[in-house]
């Protein structure tokens, strides 16, 4: 029983949503009748450096291109890609893709061949017409790395590389046991590298830039500064209300972004020079951040209200996740004591558009 959001997808159709289905005990709900739309369609060619067609390149298009050491899009699981629009084809003898039933939002898409190379994710324009984009591949390179955390290396740590100029595409890889990572492809240019765990690393991140150049393998080291304060950082509503779920932000320095897009910026920039520091806060616990250093931060809030454990609820604050907005307050970290406490009283989280 409870409220539920009905999501139907099919090939070549605009996902048909019917939202707010209230479902009571003992009782079969009948939602109707779900009209599909056929959505609007991107398609074009596939080209390599030198302009000539590229047969037999897989084509993805989706709200996030998250890929993997090797692969254009990583295994993350049915409900990651159909929470992020993925919708995929493959380039023919001439070097042609059509993929159809794209929603109208923004949307990202990127090619990769294995022996041709990989395009970086380019946007797809909003709004209701089919689009017509060419998707021209890149040569390859690699980039490794050590990741250390004080003086020791950082196992089992997420490096995330994000090549600048395409937020919505990154690469995913994790350290091993020594502390090393390797991404065996990557288009060549110009990187953003960021390592961060919650559990490895206490919430602290690292950084670096690197240009990953053809037919080579770069090295980029990352290192994490370690601090000696444990911060707790409580939440309440300022109604009086328990906050159900905060994803909170700590930046060192006096950022106040306003939004999640403002928000995941902000990150991204502080992170590299272990600056920014990412945790949840879901009631009675607070969202600690271990190891920080001393310094003047700012608390930044992003309230969350609803089910995280639904698949419909995660899908909806996806798509807004760039409009939700963020609430940011001062605190000063002290050399002592080395437990902290504080608590940022925020608004609810607004409700999500339709």
């Amino acid at each position: 029983p409870g409220k539920y959001d009905v999501t139907v997808n099919a090939s070549g159709y605009a996902p048909a949503v019917q939202k707010d289905v209230t479902v009571a005990s003992g009782q079969v709900k009948d939602v109707g009748t779900l009209t599909m739309t056929r959505g609007r369609s991107v398609s074009g060619q596939v080209l390599d450096a030198k302009g000539a067609a590229v047969a037999g390149a897989a084509v993805v298009v989706g709200k996030k291109i998250v890929g993997d050491g090797k692969s254009l899009v990583a295994e993350l699981g049915k409900a990651f890609e159909e929470a992020s629009g993925i919708r995929r084809a493959t380039s023919d003898a001439e070097g042609k893709y059509s993929i159809s039933g794209i929603s109208d939002g923004i949307q990202f898409i990127a090619a990769d061949h294995a022996q041709g190379g990989r395009s970086a994710a380019a946007a797809v324009p909003e709004g209701k017409e089919d689009a017509a984009m060419d998707l021209r591949l890149l040569p390859m390179g690699a980039l490794q790395g050590k990741v250390t955390y004080g003086e020791k290396p950082a196992a089992n740590v997420m490096v995330v590389a994000t090549q600048k100029g395409a937020r919505n595409q990154s690469l995913l890889v994790t350290t091993d046991n020594e502390g090393l990572y390797l991404f065996e492809r990557m288009p060549t240019g110009d990187y953003d590298l960021m390592a961060m765990s919650k559990t490895g690393l206490g919430g602290k991140s690292g950084g670096a830039s690197a240009r990953v150049e053809a037919g080579r393998k770069g090295t980029a080291d990352i290192h994490v500064e370690a601090g000696e304060v444990t911060l707790d950082v409580s939440v309440a509503g300022d109604d009086g209300k328990q906050v159900p779920l905060a994803q909170v932000f700590l930046f060192k320095g006096g950022l106040a972004p306003r939004n999640g897009k403002e928000v995941q910026e902000a990150f991204l920039g502080k992170a590299k020079s272990g600056g920014a520091m990412m945790a949840f806060a879901k009631p009675p616990g607070p969202a600690q951040f271990k190891q920080v250093t001393a310094a003047d931060y700012s608390v930044c809030v992003l309230p969350i209200s609803g089910d995280i454990q639904d698949a419909s609820f995660r899908a909806r604050l996806q798509k807004h996740a760039d409009q939700l907005l963020v609430h940011c307050l001062p605190y000063k970290v002290t050399p002592s004591p080395s437990k902290q406490k504080f608590t940022a009283t925020v608004p609810q989280m607004a409700p999500l558009p339709e």
